[in-house]
C-alpha cells in the first residue's frame, strides 16, 4: 500500500491549524466579562459598563448599558448571552455575607435599553443557563429556556421585554439530595423531526442525562423533560468524574439544524466525549463515549518555570475535530481524535496583554474568542480536518477517514487501500472487491488476490467496478475486461446448480446489455462466439445471436454439434428469410416434421420458389409426406401458381396415393385455360404409374376422347359413356357411342343390351342438347340401323320391330319440319322484295335548319350521312364515335382508305380528272362509308349496349362497398 498512483502536491509552508487575531477595539478599562453569541458581542467592564457591538459591521448597532446603581456591594458572578444575541443576563454575588444573591436582565433592542432585576430568583444564585436554540423569535423572547443555581435547583423560565419585572418562573427539578454540589452548566436540544427531548445538566462531579418524548400539545415541555425522574429511581443515568472541578462546563459541536452531533463535558479527570444520536432509534442517546486525558505537564513541577504553580486548565472551548485549553498563562489546542496530539501552543504573558480571564465560542458562528484584562482575541481555524482522516485511519474508522479524505485524492486512495485490504483479512471478499475497484492500487497485484480464491464473485465485481471506471478511449483495457469476464461468467454459469445458475444468468444476461460490454462485443463477435462454444454454451450464444443479429455463427455452431432443434429456433428467432433457404436443406434431412412446420408458420414471409431445395429432399415416407404438406399449403393457402409446384405435387400425388391425385384433378377443373399443371407431363406421369382413371381425365382435357373411351372401355364402362359424352361434336360423340355400343354388343346379339345403350345415348343427346346447338332437326346421335351391322343375320327383326317404327316417325317428323322450313323461306324472299322496290323509290327530305343528332349543329354547313330511320349526323361526328369501337383491323383498313382518298384528291386538283381516277374515288369513298355508317348511330348502338354492364369488372369491387 506504500503507493496510490497519485502525486502529492502541498505547499512549502503549511498555515497553522489556530492563529489569534487581536481585535482592534478601544477598552479603555479593565474586561470582565466577554460573551459572543450569533455575531454580537456583549463586553463587561470593570467600571461597570457593558457595551454591545455587531462584529460584521462595528461601527453600527454600538449600545452601552451603566450597570452601577445594581452593583453597590455586589460583585460579577457570571454573565449569559443567549443565541440570538439580544437578551444577556448577569448574577451578582454579594461581597459580604447577608445581601441575596441578585439577577440582572437586560434586552438589546430599542433605544431605551436599561438593566432590570429580576425579583423571583432573589437569593438564587444562578450558576448556568440553558438556552433554547430551536427559539425561531429570538428578538421577542428567550422562549422556555432551563436555569441551574448553585444550590442544584432547576428551574423552567421564560423572557420577554415586556414582562421581565415579572418572568415565567417554576421549579422542576432538585438535585440537592443528591449531594452533587452546583448546577455548573446545563443545555438541551430537541432531536430533529421528533418530539424527543435530550437534557444535560452537569455539576462538579457528575454529568446527568435526562431524555422524554413530549407530547406536542404539552404547555410546558420542559418540566415534562424531568417529570419521569422525579422519583429518584433512575438517577443512575449519569456520567461520574473522578477528580471535581469547580468549573465544569459543557460544550457541543452544533450543526446547521440547531441539534448537536456531539458533546464534550471538561471536567478534573480530563474532557468527556460523546456522539449524540441523530434519530429516536436508540436507547441511550449517548454513544461512542471517550474519556480525553489533558497534557500530562508534571514535569515542570520541580523547574523554576513560573507555569509550575498551576497545571489545571481554566476553561475551554470546542471546534469540530480540537479543544482550546485555557491555562493561566497559555493557550493549549488538542486533538479530539488523537488525545496525545497538541496542534497549538502559545504562551500568553501577563505584563503584554493582561490576566487570561476566559475563552468563549459563538454557538452559532462557531468563532472563538480570547479575552484577558486588557485585550480581546480572535482565534481563525484554517483547515482544521487536514490530518483529521489520518487518525481515523489509524483508529480504522474508514468511512469517516474517507469523509475528511475526499478532497485530496492520494490521501482518499490510501484510505480505500487499507480499508479493503482490511476487509479481505476478515473474509470479506465482495466488500473488499468494491473498494479495491476504487483504488489506483496495480491490476495485476489486486486479481492474483481473487484469484486465488475458491470463489470468483469477488473477481468479477472487481472486473465490473474497473470496467466501468474506463474510459471509452481504452478500448484495448475494455476489450480485455469483457473477454474475462465473459469467461468468468460462463464458467460459473456451467458449475453451478440450477438455483445458483438461475442467478448466475440473471447477472450474465445484465451484464450483456451493459452499453459499453455491447459495444465491445460487437466489435469482437468471433472471438466472444470462440469462447462460447468453447465452453459449449448454445443458450448464451443463442441470446447474443438475438440480440446482435448474427445468427449465421450460432446455427452453423448448433448444425456442426448435430444441435437441430437448437439451429430450427434460432432460425424462428431472426427476421431474414435467407438463412432458411440457406440451412433448411439440410435440417429436412434430420428433422423434416419440425422443418415443414417452421416454413409453414412464416408463412408469405418466404419465397416457396426458394425452397425448392429443401422440398427434394425425399429420402422416406415421412419427407414425402412433409414436402406434400407444404406444397399444398403453397397451392391452397399462399394461392401459388407456379406450374414447377402443381407438377411436384401432381407427381407426389400419383407416386403415393391415387385418391388425393383424383381430388387434385378435379379441384383443378376442366377448363385448360385456368389449369396450372403440365397437361402432358401428367398424363406422362399416369401413364407410367398406370393411374387409368387420372390418365382418362387427362386425355380429355387434350381432346384425345378416342384413347380415352378405349381406355375407360377396359375398366369402366360406366366413365366410357360419361368420356363419350362430353365433346360439343356431334360427329365425334357419335364415333365415340358407336365404339361403346360396338364393345357392348358385337358378338352377343343381346338385343335387350343395344336397345338400352340406344334409349341412354339418346338421352344423353337430349341433356347435352340444352347446353349445345346442334343438328336442329333434332337427329338422334345413334339410330337401330347404325347397330343393326353388330348383329348375325339370323337374328330375328320382330325384335327390333319398335325400335324400327320409332326411326321411321322420327324420319317423318324431319321431313315434316324440312317443308315446313321450306315454305318460310319462301314467304321471307317475297316480302325481302317487295321492301326492297319500295326502297329504291323511298326519300328523304332535309329542311335548312335540320341539326346533327350528335353535336346539335346545322346539318347543311358540312358534309353529312342520312340513315333510313331518319336520324342525321355530320360525317365527321360518324367518324368520332364509331372509331373508337373499331377493331385494330378495321381501324387499318380505314387509315388506309384515307390516305387513298387523300391522294386521288391531290391527283384531281393537278388536272388528272379521268374517269379512271373519278370511278377510283368514289369506290374509296363507298367503301370508307362502308365501314362507319353501315348501321345508324342512334338505333343499333342503343341495341348493342343493352348487354353492356353498367359496373364493369375493374369498378365491381369498390361499388359492392359502397352498397354494403
Amino acid at each position: 500500500m506504500s503507493s496510490s498512483g497519485y502525486i502529492t502536491m502541498s505547499r512549502r509552508d503549511t498555515i497553522p491549524i489556530f492563529t489569534k487575531q487581536k481585535m482592534k477595539l478601544e477598552i479603555q478599562h479593565e474586561i470582565v466579562s466577554v460573551r459572543v453569541s450569533n455575531n454580537w458581542l456583549v463586553c463587561l467592564m470593570s467600571n461597570n459598563i457593558a457595551f454591545r457591538l455587531f462584529l460584521l459591521n462595528r461601527t453600527s448597532n454600538e449600545f452601552e448599558v451603566e450597570l452601577e446603581k445594581y452593583m453597590g456591594g455586589y460583585n460579577v458572578g457570571r454573565t449569559f448571552l443567549d443565541p440570538s444575541g439580544y437578551h444577556y443576563f448577569i448574577t451578582l454575588v454579594p461581597k459580604a455575607q447577608g445581601l441575596p444573591h441578585e439577577f440582572l436582565y437586560v434586552y438589546f433592542h430599542g433605544e431605551n435599553i436599561r438593566p432590570r432585576k429580576l425579583d423571583k430568583f432573589k437569593d438564587h444564585e444562578i450558576t448556568t443557563m440553558g438556552f433554547n436554540y430551536n427559539n425561531s423569535n429570538g428578538k421577542a423572547t428567550t422562549g422556555p429556556i432551563l436555569l441551574g443555581t448553585s444550590k442544584g435547583l432547576i428551574f423552567e423560565c421564560e423572557f420577554t421585554p415586556d414582562c421581565a419585572l415579572v418572568p415565567y418562573r417554576k421549579m422542576i427539578f432538585d438535585l440537592s439530595k443528591e449531594n452533587a454540589g452546583p448546577i455548573t452548566a446545563i443545555n438541551f436540544f430537541k432531536i430533529p423531526n421528533s418530539t424527543t427531548f435530550i437534557a444535560l445538566v452537569a455539576t462538579p462531579s457528575r454529568l446527568y442525562k435526562f431524555y422524554e418524548t413530549v407530547s406536542p400539545s404539552e404547555k410546558a415541555p420542559l418540566q415534562a423533560i424531568f417529570s419521569l425522574y422525579k422519583s429518584g429511581e433512575l438517577f443512575d443515568n449519569f456520567e461520574q468524574s473522578e477528580k471535581p472541578l469547580k468549573s465544569s462546563s459543557l460544550e457541543f459541536n452544533i450543526e446547521e439544524n440547531e441539534y448537536p452531533d456531539s458533546v464534550c463535558w471538561f471536567t478534573g479527570s480530563g474532557i468527556f466525549r460523546s456522539q449524540i444520536a441523530q434519530t429516536t432509534e436508540f436507547v441511550d442517546y449517548f454513544t461512542e463515549k471517550e474519556w480525553i486525558q489533558l497534557p500530562n505537564f508534571r514535569e515542570l513541577e520541580n523547574s523554576a518555570s513560573p507555569l509550575r504553580r498551576n497545571f489545571t486548565p481554566k476553561s475551554f472551548a470546542l471546534t469540530t475535530f480540537h479543544a482550546l485549553l485555557l491555562y493561566p498563562e497559555k493557550v493549549t489546542g488538542i486533538s479530539l481524535l488523537d488525545h496525545e496530539k497538541v496542534v497549538y501552543e502559545e504562551q500568553i504573558t501577563f505584563e503584554n496583554h493582561g490576566r487570561l480571564l476566559d475563552i468563549v465560542r459563538d454557538s452559532k458562528t462557531g468563532a472563538v474568542y480570547l479575552f484577558t484584562s486588557k485585550v480581546i482575541f480572535r482565534y481563525r481555524v484554517h483547515d482544521e480536518e487536514r490530518d483529521v482522516w489520518q487518525m481515523y485511519l489509524e483508529k480504522c474508522e474508514y468511512d469517516l477517514a474517507e469523509k475528511y479524505a475526499s478532497h485530496n485524492l492520494e490521501n482518499l486512495d490510501l484510505v480505500r487501500g487499507k480499508r479493503a485490504e482490511s476487509l479481505f483479512a476478515q473474509k470479506k471478499y465482495l466488500e473488499s472487491a468494491e473498494i479495491y475497484s476504487k483504488t489506483m492500487l496495480t491490476f495485476e497485484e489486486i486479481c492474483l488476490k481473487f484469484l486465488t480464491l475458491e470463489d470468483k464473485k469477488p473477481l468479477i465485481l472487481y472486473l465490473q467496478n474497473r470496467l466501468e471506471s474506463l474510459k471509452d478511449d481504452d478500448s484495448t483495457q475494455i476489450t480485455m475486461l469483457v473477454i474475462w469476464l465473459i469467461e468468468l461468467f460462463l464458467i460459473e454459469i456451467s458449475k453451478a446448480d440450477s438455483v445458483d445458475g438461475k442467478v448466475w444468468q440473471k447477472n450474465f444476461d445484465y451484464f450483456l446489455q451493459i452499453p459499453r460490454v455491447a459495444n465491445c462485443i460487437r466489435a469482437n463477435r468471433s472471438v466472444v462466439y470462440d469462447v462460447m462454444g468453447a465452453h459449449g454454451d448454445s443458450h448464451n450464444m443463442s441470446k447474443l445471436a438475438a440480440i446482435y443479429h448474427d445468427y449465421e455463427k450460432v446455427i452453423n455452431e448448433h448444425i456442426g454439434q448435430k444441435k437441430f432443434i437448437e439451429s430450427l429456433a434460432i432460425l424462428k428467432k431472426q427476421n431474414n428469410p435467407e438463412l432458411f433457404y440457406k440451412y433448411c436443406p439440410i435440417l429436412m434431412e434430420t428433422i423434416p416434421e419440425e422443418t415443414i412446420s417452421t416454413l409453414i408458420s412464416q408463412g408469405a414471409r418466404l419465397n416457396p420458389d426458394k425452397l425448392i431445395p429443401t422440398l427434394i429432399c425425399l429420402q422416406s415416407n415421412v419427407h414425402r409426406s412433409e414436402v406434400i404438406k407444404y406444397l399444398e399449403y403453397a397451392i391452397y393457402s399462399l394461392s401459388n401458381k407456379k406450374m414447377a409446384f402443381h407438377n411436384f405435387l401432381l407427381k407426389l400425388y400419383a407416386e403415393n396415393s391415387e385418391e388425393n391425385l383424383l381430388k387434385y384433378l378435379d379441384a383443378q377443373g376442366s377448363d385448360v385455360s385456368s389449369i396450372h399443371y403440365d397437361i402432358k407431363y401428367a398424363l406422362r406421369i399416369c401413364q407410367e404409374q398406370q393411374l387409368r382413371k387420372a390418365c382418362v381425365f387427362l386425355q380429355c382435357l387434350l381432346q384425345m376422347w378416342e384413347p380415352a373411351v378405349d381406355l375407360a372401355l377396359q375398366f369402366d364402362i360406366g366413365l366410357a359413356k360419361k368420356t363419350a359424352s362430353q365433346p360439343d361434336d356431334t360427329d365425334i360423340r357419335r364415333k365415340l357411342w358407336l365404339k361403346i355400343a360396338q364393345s357392348e354388343i358385337k358378338g352377343t346379339n343381346d338385343v335387350k343390351r343395344a336397345l338400352d345403350l340406344l334409349k341412354e345415348c339418346n338421352d344423353d343427346k337430349k341433356r347435352t342438347n340444352l347446353l349445345r346447338i346442334e343438328d336442329k332437326r333434332g337427329n338422334s346421335l345413334l339410330r337401330i340401323e347404325d347397330l343393326l351391322p353388330y348383329f348375325s343375320d339370323f337374328e330375328k327383326i320382330d325384335d327390333f320391330k319398335e325400335a324400327i317404327c320409332d326411326a321411321l316417325k322420327e324420319y317423318n317428323n324431319q321431313i315434316q319440319e324440312l317443308q315446313t322450313e321450306r315454305d318460310e323461306s319462301t314467304e321471307n324472299a317475297d316480302r325481302v322484295r317487295e321492301d326492297l322496290k319500295i326502297l329504291k323509290t323511298k326519300s328523304i327530305r332535309i329542311s335548312p335548319k335540320e341539326n346533327c343528332s350528335s353535336c346539335d349543329e346545322i346539318l347543311l354547313l358540312k358534309s353529312f350521312i342520312v340513315f333510313p330511320c331518319g336520324h342525321k349526323f355530320h360525317s365527321e361526328c360518324v367518324e368520332k364515335q364509331v372509331i373508337t369501337s373499331l377493331s385494330s383491323e378495321e381501324n387499318r383498313k380505314l387509315t388506309s382508305l384515307k390516305q387513298q382518298l387523300e391522294n386521288s384528291i391531290s391527283q384531281s386538283q393537278n388536272n388528272q380528272q379521268t374517269p379512271a381516277v373519278i370511278a377510283a374515288r368514289d369506290k374509296i369513298k363507298f367503301e370508307i362509308e362502308t365501314v362507319l355508317a353501315s348501321n345508324c348511330l342512334l338505333c343499333f348502338g342503343m341495341i348493342g349496349s343493352l348487354d353492356d354492364l353498367f359496373i364493369t369488372e375493374k369498378d365491381w369491387g369498390k361499388a359492392q362497398i359502397d352498397w354494403e
